[in-house]
């Protein structure tokens, strides 16, 4: 509490206003972690009284989020871009630095920013989801002497690794390595970075608002139940993904065939739409426990908290993971997860304290662990410790690590041209800012 009392006044002597562009996934764009981690944040800048001005792709018929001192411009693009290596690779080798993912992403972006800095020069940008996005406004930011932040999420660096995008690896790498900074989610996801060779690397943990999941009333909970036909007495888990490969959701109806043959007292909730969604439910009509799963389908965030409330246990199964948002949203639910021990996941899920963690694969282990959770004694166990996670990661220390990282970038940017608008007090603050709170935080 000092500490933040002694941070807030050093702020209102210190008070700093930027104007800021944020370039890649956002919402309305399938609400996915990234897109909900990027909004997040923009929010939460905004709230601090920085600007904040998203390009992001228009998706027909769907209205953007709005929110104070926060402008969405839509991107009109050829086609839909998508986690896919082809979408990567539509551009010619020699030119994919300049215009990786191809001109149906690159001229559309590019335009739009362009006119949009002809109006207003931005004092830093934030990329949210590295590729390609950072290598359509590392150019354009060098030119007009504007440091780049780039912010991955996960599969922005999993692809790498696992050699998805090998044919424009390299221009990906080096434009993460170009970024005046690389904010990652997870620690583990600058081990795999510094591995190679991108050292300019600092891990900011997602937030989310707490206020958004907490759980509904109890006879809300008994209404909702009973329109979804699930009875009072079950264990309720909930699966909420987009139901892709990577999110391994099959491996939860094979656990399941193996839990409801020693305890029938199960429910399953399977929350999102994909490719998948039709192969879980065949499966899980081919094991007889069809009657055990209910597909809710693609539903609106707001819903999401819900589903969590009338659950008792968030399951996931990735293969591959930063720090996903849901497992926060189901912290401040108050709800324990069985989680496969991959990427940042452990990072978060600390097993036995606020939940289970389990061999990524293994469906007997994941079965034991969902049998284990209808122990009503261990569930608030381990309810009481997914709460007080919950408060771990604010949305004030979010925008304070943020706004640090961003001023620093402004200050240490190699770029040869300095904003013209940035005048000398402006710098004079920033220096003040970032010596008491850099000096502040050497004492603690």
């Amino acid at each position: 509490h000092k500490y933040t009392k002694i941070e807030q006044l050093i702020r209102r002597n210190t008070e700093i206003r930027l104007n800021l562009f944020a370039v890649g996934f956002y919402p309305p764009r399938n609400l996915t972690g990234a897109e909900k981690s990027g909004w997040y944040t923009a929010k939460q800048l905004a709230r601090m009284g920085h600007r904040v001005t998203i390009f992001t792709e228009e998706f027909k018929d769907v209205q953007f989020p709005k929110a104070p001192r926060i402008k969405t411009i839509p991107i009109r693009t050829e086609m839909t871009l998508d986690v896919n290596p082809n979408d990567y690779g539509l551009s010619n080798p020699n030119c994919q630095i300049k215009g990786l993912g191809g001109d149906a992403y690159y001229y559309p972006f590019v335009s739009a920013i362009n006119k949009e800095m002809k109006l207003e020069t931005p004092d830093a940008i934030i990329v949210n989801w590295g590729a390609p996005f950072t290598s359509f406004v590392l150019p354009l930011a060098r030119k007009a002497g504007i440091p780049v932040i780039t912010v991955l999420h996960g599969s922005d660096v999993h692809a790498l690794i696992q050699g998805d995008f090998y044919k424009v690896r390299s221009a990906i790498v080096k434009s993460y390595k170009n970024s005046d900074m690389v904010i990652v989610v997870a620690d583990y996801l600058k081990v795999l970075l510094n591995q190679m060779g991108v050292m300019n690397v600092r891990t900011i943990r997602n937030a989310i608002d707490r206020r958004e999941f907490l759980p509904i009333p109890p006879y809300k909970v008994s209404e909702e139940r009973a329109r979804l036909n699930i009875q009072k007495s079950a264990t309720v888990f909930v699966h909420v993904s987009n139901l892709r490969p990577v999110k391994d959701p099959l491996k939860i109806v094979e656990a399941a065939e193996i839990a409801l043959s020693k305890n029938p007292n199960l429910q399953f909730l399977i929350v999102g739409e994909g490719q998948l969604r039709a192969e879980m439910e065949k499966l899980a009509k081919e094991k007889s426990i069809g009657d055990k799963f209910t597909f809710t389908g693609k539903v609106p965030a707001s819903h999401v908290r819900k589903l969590l409330s009338i659950s008792d246990t968030l399951i996931m199964s990735s293969l591959r993971e930063g720090t996903p948002i849901v497992i926060l949203e189901a912290f401040a639910a108050g709800k324990p997860i069985i989680a496969s021990r991959v990427g940042g996941i452990p990072e978060t899920v600390k097993h036995d304290y606020n939940g289970f963690l389990y061999a990524q694969g293994n469906i007997h282990q994941l079965a034991r662990q969902m049998l284990r959770m209808t122990d009503s004694e261990i569930r608030k166990r381990l309810s009481r410790g997914a709460s007080q996670s919950s408060k771990g990661n604010s949305l004030k220390k979010l925008g304070r690590s943020y706004e640090m990282i961003i001023l620093r970038g402004i200050k240490n940017s190699s770029c040869s041209q300095i904003n013209s608008d940035i005048t000398g007090q402006f710098w004079q603050k920033l220096l003040k800012r970032l010596n008491l709170v850099g000096a502040l935080r050497g004492q603690a």
